[in-house]
């Protein structure tokens, strides 16, 4: 995911859960209310578990991309380690 796109999905991902906990907390819940300052901090935690989870997942994606010799780093084909004799002077 691009840069951009992934704090716009944060931001739905976290709106959403925003609106669920808050219907939760006013409609189904008639014991003590959950202050509102409760819910933006559990919210903000939601956008940046969103964003730290992405990284994650990228670093992984790229890893296994490497190791694989399918990165796409180069035009050509995917080049051997070990190409000549080393010991040939």
């Amino acid at each position: 995911m691009k840069l951009g796109n992934i704090f716009l999905f944060a931001g739905v991902v976290a709106g959403v859960f925003f609106a669920v906990k808050y219907l939760e907390h006013t409609l189904f819940r008639k014991t003590i209310p959950v202050p509102f300052r409760t819910l933006i901090r559990d919210t903000m935690g939601v956008y940046f578990s969103v964003i730290a989870g992405n990284f994650i997942v990228s670093q992984f994606n790229q890893t296994s991309l490497q190791i694989s010799g399918m990165s796409g780093g180069g035009t050509g084909p995917a080049v051997a380690v070990f190409t000549d004799n080393p010991f040939d002077t």
